[in-house]
């Protein structure tokens, strides 16, 4: 019998450890959504730059007062 205790023990800290690993990654969502409200496109009237990586175009962007480029290929 308490072998049997310890089973339902331990798949409750199982439960527990799911329900929280749950939350931190419903928080972490909340946070990337935030972070990228953030993000801002910035319109350039200049030819656009390629890519070093590939053959797409780069596009620009702020984020928090940082201009960044991004390719998305």
């Amino acid at each position: 019998m308490e072998n049997e205790k310890d089973r339902f023990g331990e798949t409750m800290r199982l439960v527990e450890r799911a329900k929280e690993d749950i939350y931190f990654a419903e928080r972490d969502l909340e946070l990337l959504e935030k972070l990228r409200g953030q993000l801002r496109k910035v319109d350039k009237l200049e030819a656009e730059t390629h890519c070093p990586k590939c053959p797409g175009n780069l596009e620009s962007y702020t984020f928090q007062g940082f201009a960044l480029d991004r390719c998305h290929e």
